[in-house]
């Protein structure tokens, strides 16, 4: 025969104990669940002692990228500036080689002297250089013409209006040409000598072959 004791208020059930332990511990499935998961998962933290860092305004960070993209405009503006750019240099017209005789016509030729002398230039792309001087001996008169570059008598008397007394073309005999100006109809001598036109003009009545005498005369005064 037992004798049953009534609990105490100092007794606790031993298997609600154990039941509330196990309630606690994590159970498979509650480790597989989807909020178990979340809980899991790395999350960006603070850090300690600050508020969390806020992202840049879209303006602020916009605004930085187009101030970049002037400078960086900018400093291949000045680049191209200050090197040329990418514009190619034009090539210098190259420059004639200096005339073999002189330009500078003589004082006096033989019984002529120098009076009047005028320098000018022609026309592009040439930019010849034209000297003119007048000679008297007292008597007669002639003109010479100097012109450089040139480089074909026939092209040089058609320029200076020396034409063939007949019409036509007018003859290279020794490499002298001779005509007659179409100003004043006298008689006219001319010859290209290193690029150098050499033109003899009469402006009063004379021969042909005087005013070709005359040619040689200043062809030699004008050679160094």
């Amino acid at each position: 025969m037992s004798t049953e004791h009534p609990p105490t208020d100092g007794d606790q059930p031993v298997e609600s104990d154990s039941l509330a332990a196990q309630d606690d511990r994590p159970t498979a499935e509650s480790a597989s669940s989807p909020a178990a998961a979340e809980s899991r998962e790395w999350r960006p933290v603070a850090p300690s002692g600050g508020a969390p860092r806020r992202p840049l305004p879209p303006a602020v960070k916009y605004g930085g990228l187009g101030l970049l993209a002037l400078l960086l405009v900018a400093a291949v503006l000045i680049g191209i500036a200050l090197g040329g750019g990418f514009t190619p240099q034009e090539p210098e017209p190259t420059k004639p080689p200096p005339p073999a005789l002189s330009m500078e016509p003589p004082v006096q030729v033989g019984d002529f002297v120098r009076g009047s002398l005028t320098n000018s230039e022609g026309p592009a792309p040439d930019h010849q250089r034209i000297v003119r001087a007048d000679y008297s001996d007292g008597t007669d008169k002639l003109v010479l013409l100097l012109t450089f570059p040139e480089t074909d008598v026939a092209d040089f008397l058609t320029a200076a209006g020396i034409e063939h007394p007949e019409g036509g073309v007018v003859d290279l005999i020794e490499g002298v040409s001779c005509g007659v100006s179409a100003d004043t109809t006298r008689p006219a001598c001319g010859k290209v000598v290193e690029n150098t036109g050499i033109l003899v003009v009469s402006l009063t009545e004379a021969d042909e072959q005087d005013v070709r005498t005359h040619l040689t005369d200043f062809t030699t005064a004008l050679t160094p």
